[in-house]
Protein backbone atom coordinates (compact mmCIF):
# COMPACT_ATOMS: atom_id res chain seq x y z
CA UNK A 1 0.00 0.00 0.00
CA UNK A 2 1.55 3.20 -1.16
CA UNK A 3 1.93 5.84 1.51
CA UNK A 4 1.22 9.55 1.12
CA UNK A 5 2.20 12.33 3.47
CA UNK A 6 -0.55 13.48 5.82
CA UNK A 7 -1.05 17.19 6.53
CA UNK A 8 -1.45 18.20 10.16
CA UNK A 9 -4.83 19.81 10.77
CA UNK A 10 -6.49 21.45 13.71
CA UNK A 11 -9.24 19.68 15.60
CA UNK A 12 -12.54 19.80 13.69
CA UNK A 13 -15.37 21.69 15.37
CA UNK A 14 -19.10 21.48 15.34
CA UNK A 15 -21.36 24.46 14.74
CA UNK A 16 -21.32 25.14 18.46
CA UNK A 17 -17.54 25.58 18.34
CA UNK A 18 -16.91 22.72 20.78
CA UNK A 19 -14.38 20.05 19.85
CA UNK A 20 -15.89 16.92 18.32
CA UNK A 21 -15.53 14.29 21.06
CA UNK A 22 -13.80 11.30 19.53
CA UNK A 23 -12.51 13.29 16.55
CA UNK A 24 -10.98 15.82 18.88
CA UNK A 25 -9.29 13.01 20.78
CA UNK A 26 -8.03 11.49 17.52
CA UNK A 27 -6.55 14.82 16.44
CA UNK A 28 -4.98 15.37 19.87
CA UNK A 29 -3.39 11.90 19.87
CA UNK A 30 -2.17 12.37 16.33
CA UNK A 31 -0.69 15.75 17.20
CA UNK A 32 1.10 14.26 20.22
CA UNK A 33 2.52 11.47 18.05
CA UNK A 34 3.17 13.55 14.94
CA UNK A 35 6.51 13.25 13.20
CA UNK A 36 8.53 16.09 11.73
CA UNK A 37 7.36 17.19 8.31
CA UNK A 38 10.66 16.17 6.75
CA UNK A 39 10.12 12.62 7.90
CA UNK A 40 6.48 12.25 6.99
CA UNK A 41 6.75 13.92 3.60
CA UNK A 42 6.88 11.60 0.63
CA UNK A 43 10.31 12.36 -0.83
CA UNK A 44 9.80 10.67 -4.14
CA UNK A 45 6.78 12.80 -5.00
CA UNK A 46 9.00 15.84 -5.49
CA UNK A 47 6.96 18.55 -7.14
CA UNK A 48 3.82 16.46 -7.57
CA UNK A 49 0.53 17.85 -6.30
CA UNK A 50 -0.55 16.34 -2.98
CA UNK A 51 -4.08 14.91 -3.14
CA UNK A 52 -5.57 14.73 0.39
CA UNK A 53 -8.72 12.91 -0.76
CA UNK A 54 -6.65 9.80 -1.52
CA UNK A 55 -5.88 9.43 2.18
CA UNK A 56 -9.62 9.22 2.84
CA UNK A 57 -10.01 6.57 0.13
CA UNK A 58 -7.22 4.60 1.75
CA UNK A 59 -9.11 4.92 5.03
CA UNK A 60 -12.21 3.45 3.38
CA UNK A 61 -10.13 0.56 2.05
CA UNK A 62 -8.55 -0.35 5.38
CA UNK A 63 -11.85 0.03 7.23
CA UNK A 64 -13.53 -2.37 4.79
CA UNK A 65 -10.78 -4.98 5.03
CA UNK A 66 -10.57 -4.72 8.82
CA UNK A 67 -14.33 -5.09 9.28
CA UNK A 68 -14.34 -8.03 6.86
CA UNK A 69 -11.78 -9.88 8.94
CA UNK A 70 -13.38 -8.89 12.24
CA UNK A 71 -16.69 -10.36 11.06
CA UNK A 72 -15.30 -13.44 9.29
CA UNK A 73 -12.66 -14.61 11.77
CA UNK A 74 -15.11 -15.46 14.58
CA UNK A 75 -16.48 -18.14 12.29
CA UNK A 76 -13.26 -19.62 10.99
CA UNK A 77 -11.18 -19.29 14.16
CA UNK A 78 -13.67 -20.46 16.73
CA UNK A 79 -17.39 -20.82 16.06
CA UNK A 80 -17.15 -23.52 13.39
CA UNK A 81 -15.10 -25.57 15.87
CA UNK A 82 -18.01 -25.72 18.32
CA UNK A 83 -19.28 -29.35 18.40
CA UNK A 84 -22.51 -29.66 16.47
CA UNK A 85 -22.33 -26.21 14.91
CA UNK A 86 -23.82 -25.77 11.46
CA UNK A 87 -24.49 -22.65 9.43
CA UNK A 88 -28.05 -21.39 9.35
CA UNK A 89 -29.21 -19.72 6.11
CA UNK A 90 -28.95 -16.30 7.78
CA UNK A 91 -25.40 -16.98 8.92
CA UNK A 92 -24.43 -18.22 5.47
CA UNK A 93 -25.79 -15.01 3.97
CA UNK A 94 -23.97 -12.94 6.59
CA UNK A 95 -20.65 -14.59 5.74
CA UNK A 96 -21.21 -14.04 2.02
CA UNK A 97 -22.01 -10.36 2.59
CA UNK A 98 -18.84 -9.84 4.62
CA UNK A 99 -16.84 -11.23 1.68
CA UNK A 100 -17.70 -8.12 -0.30
CA UNK A 101 -15.78 -6.03 2.21
CA UNK A 102 -12.62 -7.96 1.32
CA UNK A 103 -12.60 -6.07 -1.98
CA UNK A 104 -11.16 -3.11 -0.07
CA UNK A 105 -7.84 -4.66 -1.14
CA UNK A 106 -8.77 -3.82 -4.73
CA UNK A 107 -9.18 -0.16 -3.78
CA UNK A 108 -5.65 -0.30 -2.34
CA UNK A 109 -4.45 -1.75 -5.64
CA UNK A 110 -6.06 1.03 -7.70
CA UNK A 111 -4.54 3.68 -5.41
CA UNK A 112 -1.11 2.04 -5.59
CA UNK A 113 -1.27 1.76 -9.36
CA UNK A 114 -2.13 5.44 -9.62
CA UNK A 115 0.40 6.78 -7.11
CA UNK A 116 3.33 4.64 -8.22
CA UNK A 117 2.77 5.25 -11.93
CA UNK A 118 2.36 8.98 -11.25
CA UNK A 119 5.71 9.08 -9.45
CA UNK A 120 7.45 7.03 -12.13
CA UNK A 121 6.10 9.14 -14.99
CA UNK A 122 7.22 12.26 -13.16
CA UNK A 123 10.78 11.00 -12.58
CA UNK A 124 11.52 8.80 -15.60
CA UNK A 125 14.55 9.98 -17.48
CA UNK A 126 16.06 11.48 -14.32
CA UNK A 127 19.53 10.51 -13.18
CA UNK A 128 19.07 8.08 -10.29
CA UNK A 129 15.55 7.11 -11.38
CA UNK A 130 15.82 3.50 -10.17
CA UNK A 131 17.85 4.37 -7.09
CA UNK A 132 15.34 6.96 -5.89
CA UNK A 133 12.36 4.71 -6.42
CA UNK A 134 13.75 1.56 -4.82
CA UNK A 135 15.32 3.34 -1.85
CA UNK A 136 12.03 5.10 -1.20
CA UNK A 137 10.00 1.88 -1.40
CA UNK A 138 12.50 -0.11 0.67
CA UNK A 139 12.58 2.44 3.50
CA UNK A 140 8.81 2.68 3.60
CA UNK A 141 7.87 -1.00 3.25
CA UNK A 142 10.64 -3.35 4.36
CA UNK A 143 11.30 -2.26 7.99
CA UNK A 144 7.74 -2.76 9.23
CA UNK A 145 7.11 -5.84 7.10
CA UNK A 146 10.18 -7.71 8.34
CA UNK A 147 9.61 -6.66 11.95
CA UNK A 148 6.06 -7.99 11.64
CA UNK A 149 7.34 -11.29 10.20
CA UNK A 150 9.93 -11.63 12.96
CA UNK A 151 7.31 -11.11 15.69
CA UNK A 152 4.81 -13.48 14.09
CA UNK A 153 7.43 -16.22 13.77
CA UNK A 154 8.94 -15.68 17.22
CA UNK A 155 5.95 -15.17 19.52
CA UNK A 156 4.26 -18.36 20.80
CA UNK A 157 0.78 -16.89 20.33
CA UNK A 158 -0.11 -18.45 16.99
CA UNK A 159 0.39 -21.57 14.98
CA UNK A 160 3.53 -20.84 13.00
CA UNK A 161 3.90 -21.83 9.35
CA UNK A 162 6.33 -24.69 8.64
CA UNK A 163 9.95 -23.61 8.61
CA UNK A 164 10.24 -24.54 4.95
CA UNK A 165 7.53 -21.99 4.07
CA UNK A 166 9.31 -19.04 5.69
CA UNK A 167 11.42 -18.14 2.60
CA UNK A 168 8.19 -17.54 0.65
CA UNK A 169 7.24 -14.81 3.11
CA UNK A 170 10.74 -13.36 3.32
CA UNK A 171 10.91 -12.90 -0.45
CA UNK A 172 7.39 -11.50 -0.97
CA UNK A 173 6.23 -14.66 -2.71
CA UNK A 174 3.53 -15.74 -0.26
CA UNK A 175 0.88 -15.45 -2.96
CA UNK A 176 2.76 -17.97 -5.08
CA UNK A 177 2.89 -20.30 -2.07
CA UNK A 178 -0.91 -20.15 -1.90
CA UNK A 179 -1.12 -20.64 -5.67
CA UNK A 180 1.22 -23.65 -5.67
CA UNK A 181 -0.60 -25.34 -2.75
CA UNK A 182 -4.09 -24.48 -3.99
CA UNK A 183 -5.39 -23.11 -0.68
CA UNK A 184 -4.81 -20.63 2.14
CA UNK A 185 -1.79 -21.55 4.27
CA UNK A 186 -1.46 -19.49 7.44
CA UNK A 187 -4.22 -17.62 9.34
CA UNK A 188 -1.76 -15.00 10.59
CA UNK A 189 0.21 -14.50 7.36
CA UNK A 190 -2.17 -15.22 4.48
CA UNK A 191 -3.01 -11.54 4.09
CA UNK A 192 0.55 -10.82 2.95
CA UNK A 193 -0.51 -12.10 -0.50
CA UNK A 194 -1.62 -8.58 -1.45
CA UNK A 195 1.67 -7.06 -0.30
CA UNK A 196 3.46 -9.69 -2.39
CA UNK A 197 1.54 -8.67 -5.51
CA UNK A 198 2.37 -5.02 -4.94
CA UNK A 199 6.04 -5.79 -4.36
CA UNK A 200 6.21 -7.82 -7.57
CA UNK A 201 4.57 -4.86 -9.33
CA UNK A 202 7.35 -2.65 -7.96
CA UNK A 203 9.99 -5.00 -9.37
CA UNK A 204 8.70 -4.78 -12.94
CA UNK A 205 6.70 -1.60 -13.51
CA UNK A 206 9.55 0.94 -13.14
CA UNK A 207 11.39 -0.86 -15.95
CA UNK A 208 8.29 -0.77 -18.15
CA UNK A 209 7.80 2.96 -17.53
CA UNK A 210 11.48 3.69 -18.21
CA UNK A 211 11.70 1.73 -21.47
CA UNK A 212 8.32 2.33 -23.10
CA UNK A 213 7.43 5.49 -25.04
CA UNK A 214 5.13 7.70 -22.97
CA UNK A 215 2.24 7.37 -25.41
CA UNK A 216 2.46 3.55 -25.34
CA UNK A 217 2.12 3.17 -21.55
CA UNK A 218 -1.71 3.43 -21.41
CA UNK A 219 -2.01 0.75 -24.08
CA UNK A 220 0.37 -1.54 -22.18
CA UNK A 221 -1.62 -1.00 -18.97
CA UNK A 222 -4.92 -1.71 -20.73
CA UNK A 223 -3.51 -4.86 -22.34
CA UNK A 224 -2.22 -6.16 -18.99
CA UNK A 225 -5.60 -5.46 -17.35
CA UNK A 226 -7.46 -7.30 -20.12
CA UNK A 227 -5.05 -10.25 -19.95
CA UNK A 228 -5.41 -10.43 -16.18
CA UNK A 229 -9.20 -10.59 -16.44
CA UNK A 230 -9.02 -13.24 -19.18
CA UNK A 231 -6.69 -15.38 -17.05
CA UNK A 232 -8.99 -15.01 -14.04
CA UNK A 233 -11.90 -16.29 -16.12
CA UNK A 234 -9.82 -19.17 -17.46
CA UNK A 235 -8.64 -20.25 -14.01
CA UNK A 236 -12.11 -19.97 -12.47
CA UNK A 237 -13.90 -21.86 -15.23
CA UNK A 238 -11.23 -24.57 -15.19
CA UNK A 239 -12.02 -25.26 -11.52
CA UNK A 240 -9.27 -23.37 -9.65
CA UNK A 241 -10.18 -22.42 -6.08
CA UNK A 242 -11.04 -18.88 -5.00
CA UNK A 243 -7.80 -18.53 -3.00
CA UNK A 244 -5.73 -19.47 -6.07
CA UNK A 245 -7.54 -17.13 -8.44
CA UNK A 246 -7.56 -14.23 -6.01
CA UNK A 247 -3.91 -14.34 -4.97
CA UNK A 248 -2.13 -15.19 -8.23
CA UNK A 249 -0.28 -12.12 -9.46
CA UNK A 250 -1.13 -12.44 -13.14
CA UNK A 251 -4.85 -12.89 -12.45
CA UNK A 252 -5.08 -9.90 -10.11
CA UNK A 253 -3.37 -7.03 -11.92
CA UNK A 254 -6.43 -5.30 -13.38
CA UNK A 255 -7.03 -2.94 -10.43
CA UNK A 256 -3.39 -1.84 -10.37
CA UNK A 257 -3.52 -1.19 -14.10
CA UNK A 258 -6.70 0.88 -13.78
CA UNK A 259 -4.80 3.09 -11.36
CA UNK A 260 -1.90 3.27 -13.82
CA UNK A 261 -4.30 4.35 -16.57
CA UNK A 262 -5.65 7.11 -14.33
CA UNK A 263 -2.07 8.32 -13.75
CA UNK A 264 -1.72 8.81 -17.51
CA UNK A 265 -4.60 11.28 -17.85
CA UNK A 266 -3.59 14.91 -18.22
CA UNK A 267 -6.47 16.88 -16.66
CA UNK A 268 -9.25 16.74 -14.11
CA UNK A 269 -11.81 16.66 -16.90
CA UNK A 270 -10.23 13.56 -18.40
CA UNK A 271 -9.92 11.97 -14.95
CA UNK A 272 -13.66 12.49 -14.49
CA UNK A 273 -14.35 10.98 -17.91
CA UNK A 274 -12.14 7.99 -17.16
CA UNK A 275 -13.80 7.55 -13.77
CA UNK A 276 -17.24 7.59 -15.32
CA UNK A 277 -16.11 5.05 -17.93
CA UNK A 278 -14.70 2.72 -15.27
CA UNK A 279 -17.84 3.00 -13.14
CA UNK A 280 -20.09 2.32 -16.11
CA UNK A 281 -18.00 -0.67 -17.17
CA UNK A 282 -18.14 -2.03 -13.63
CA UNK A 283 -21.93 -1.85 -13.61
CA UNK A 284 -22.19 -3.53 -17.01
CA UNK A 285 -19.82 -6.32 -15.96
CA UNK A 286 -21.68 -6.90 -12.69
CA UNK A 287 -25.04 -7.18 -14.47
CA UNK A 288 -23.68 -9.32 -17.31
CA UNK A 289 -22.00 -11.82 -15.00
CA UNK A 290 -25.08 -12.01 -12.80
CA UNK A 291 -27.53 -12.81 -15.60
CA UNK A 292 -25.25 -15.23 -17.49
CA UNK A 293 -26.12 -18.70 -16.13
CA UNK A 294 -22.72 -20.26 -16.75
CA UNK A 295 -20.97 -17.40 -14.93
CA UNK A 296 -23.55 -16.72 -12.21
CA UNK A 297 -22.45 -19.99 -10.60
CA UNK A 298 -19.14 -18.27 -9.80
CA UNK A 299 -20.17 -15.20 -7.77
CA UNK A 300 -16.58 -14.47 -6.75
CA UNK A 301 -15.71 -14.04 -10.41
CA UNK A 302 -18.32 -11.31 -10.73
CA UNK A 303 -17.27 -9.15 -7.80
CA UNK A 304 -13.56 -9.78 -8.42
CA UNK A 305 -14.01 -8.31 -11.90
CA UNK A 306 -16.59 -5.60 -11.24
CA UNK A 307 -15.21 -4.14 -8.00
CA UNK A 308 -11.79 -3.06 -9.36
CA UNK A 309 -13.63 -1.28 -12.18
CA UNK A 310 -15.93 0.39 -9.66
CA UNK A 311 -12.96 1.49 -7.56
CA UNK A 312 -11.24 2.81 -10.68
CA UNK A 313 -14.37 4.85 -11.21
CA UNK A 314 -14.36 6.19 -7.66
CA UNK A 315 -10.68 7.16 -7.79
CA UNK A 316 -11.12 8.80 -11.19
CA UNK A 317 -14.11 10.84 -10.03
CA UNK A 318 -12.25 11.90 -6.89
CA UNK A 319 -9.25 12.99 -8.96
CA UNK A 320 -11.56 14.99 -11.20
CA UNK A 321 -13.02 17.03 -8.34
CA UNK A 322 -11.80 20.55 -7.67
CA UNK A 323 -9.40 20.67 -4.74
CA UNK A 324 -10.59 22.32 -1.52
CA UNK A 325 -9.19 25.71 -0.75
CA UNK A 326 -6.11 25.72 1.54
CA UNK A 327 -7.21 25.88 5.14
CA UNK A 328 -10.78 24.87 4.37
CA UNK A 329 -12.42 22.72 7.03
CA UNK A 330 -12.92 19.05 6.30
CA UNK A 331 -15.92 17.07 7.46
CA UNK A 332 -15.61 14.81 10.52
CA UNK A 333 -15.96 11.79 8.22
CA UNK A 334 -13.06 12.95 6.03
CA UNK A 335 -10.90 13.52 9.11
CA UNK A 336 -11.67 10.04 10.46
CA UNK A 337 -11.04 8.28 7.15
CA UNK A 338 -7.82 10.20 6.51
CA UNK A 339 -6.67 9.29 10.00
CA UNK A 340 -7.18 5.60 9.22
CA UNK A 341 -5.54 6.05 5.83
CA UNK A 342 -2.39 7.45 7.39
CA UNK A 343 -1.86 4.34 9.52
CA UNK A 344 -3.34 1.82 7.08
CA UNK A 345 -0.09 -0.05 6.36
CA UNK A 346 0.53 -1.04 9.98
CA UNK A 347 -3.18 -1.69 10.59
CA UNK A 348 -3.24 -4.01 7.59
CA UNK A 349 -0.25 -5.99 8.82
CA UNK A 350 -1.43 -6.27 12.43
CA UNK A 351 -5.09 -7.05 11.89
CA UNK A 352 -4.93 -10.73 11.00
CA UNK A 353 -2.93 -12.11 13.96
CA UNK A 354 -4.72 -9.84 16.43
CA UNK A 355 -8.20 -10.71 15.16
CA UNK A 356 -7.44 -14.42 14.92
CA UNK A 357 -6.19 -14.49 18.50
CA UNK A 358 -9.10 -12.47 19.88
CA UNK A 359 -11.60 -14.63 18.01
CA UNK A 360 -10.34 -17.70 19.86
CA UNK A 361 -10.87 -16.03 23.25
CA UNK A 362 -14.04 -14.06 22.53
CA UNK A 363 -16.11 -15.57 19.73
CA UNK A 364 -16.72 -19.12 20.92
CA UNK A 365 -17.46 -18.35 24.62
CA UNK A 366 -19.72 -15.42 23.75
CA UNK A 367 -21.57 -17.33 21.06
CA UNK A 368 -22.04 -20.32 23.35
CA UNK A 369 -23.44 -18.13 26.13
CA UNK A 370 -25.64 -15.82 24.05
CA UNK A 371 -26.16 -17.38 20.63
CA UNK A 372 -26.05 -13.87 19.22
CA UNK A 373 -23.85 -13.41 16.17
CA UNK A 374 -24.30 -9.58 16.09
CA UNK A 375 -23.10 -9.43 19.69
CA UNK A 376 -20.03 -11.50 18.79
CA UNK A 377 -19.24 -9.14 15.90
CA UNK A 378 -19.66 -6.06 18.08
CA UNK A 379 -17.40 -7.54 20.76
CA UNK A 380 -14.75 -8.36 18.16
CA UNK A 381 -14.76 -4.82 16.76
CA UNK A 382 -14.70 -3.17 20.19
CA UNK A 383 -11.93 -5.44 21.47
CA UNK A 384 -9.69 -5.28 18.39
CA UNK A 385 -9.91 -1.83 16.82
CA UNK A 386 -8.50 0.34 19.66
CA UNK A 387 -5.33 -1.71 20.31
CA UNK A 388 -4.58 -2.17 16.60
CA UNK A 389 -4.97 1.56 15.90
CA UNK A 390 -2.95 2.52 18.99
CA UNK A 391 -0.10 0.18 18.04
CA UNK A 392 -0.17 1.52 14.47
CA UNK A 393 0.14 5.10 15.74
CA UNK A 394 3.03 4.23 18.04
CA UNK A 395 4.74 2.24 15.29
CA UNK A 396 4.49 5.15 12.89
CA UNK A 397 5.91 7.61 15.39
CA UNK A 398 8.70 5.59 16.95
CA UNK A 399 9.62 2.95 14.37
CA UNK A 400 8.54 3.95 10.87
CA UNK A 401 9.38 7.65 11.17
CA UNK A 402 13.13 7.07 11.68
CA UNK A 403 13.18 5.03 8.48
CA UNK A 404 11.35 7.83 6.69
CA UNK A 405 13.98 10.26 7.93
CA UNK A 406 16.67 7.88 6.63
CA UNK A 407 14.91 7.90 3.28
CA UNK A 408 14.99 11.69 3.31
CA UNK A 409 18.72 11.69 4.00
CA UNK A 410 19.51 9.09 1.37
CA UNK A 411 17.56 11.02 -1.24
CA UNK A 412 18.52 14.51 -0.10
CA UNK A 413 20.93 15.00 -3.00
CA UNK A 414 18.98 16.74 -5.76
CA UNK A 415 18.36 14.49 -8.76
CA UNK A 416 19.12 16.12 -12.07
CA UNK A 417 16.17 16.31 -14.43
CA UNK A 418 16.94 15.14 -17.94
CA UNK A 419 15.19 16.69 -20.93
CA UNK A 420 11.76 15.11 -21.52
CA UNK A 421 11.86 12.04 -23.71
CA UNK A 422 9.90 12.21 -26.97
CA UNK A 423 6.61 10.34 -26.96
Amino acid sequence: MTHQGFPNTGAPRLLTGAPCGILGLITKLESDLSVPAAASASVEEGGLRYIPALDALRGIAIAAVFIHHALAFPFWAAIVRIPGFHFTPAQTLAVEVTEWLASGVDLFFVLSGFLITRILLHTRGNAGYYRAFYISRACRIFPLYYLFLALCLALPLWQHPPLGDVPWYLTYLSNHLIFSRGSWQSPILDHTWSLAIEEQFYWVWPVVIALMPRRAIPYVAALIAFGSIALRFQLTLSGAGEAVVRTFTLSHLDGIMYGALLACVSSRRRATQAGAAFAGAGLVVAVALTVTPSLAAHPALGWATAMPLAFGGIVGLVLGRAEPQPGSERSPLQVSLSFLGKYSYCIYLLQQPVLWTLASYIAAPLYLSTGSLPLVWLAMLVASAPPVIAIAMLSYRFYEAPWLRLKSRLLSTPIAHAPPRPG
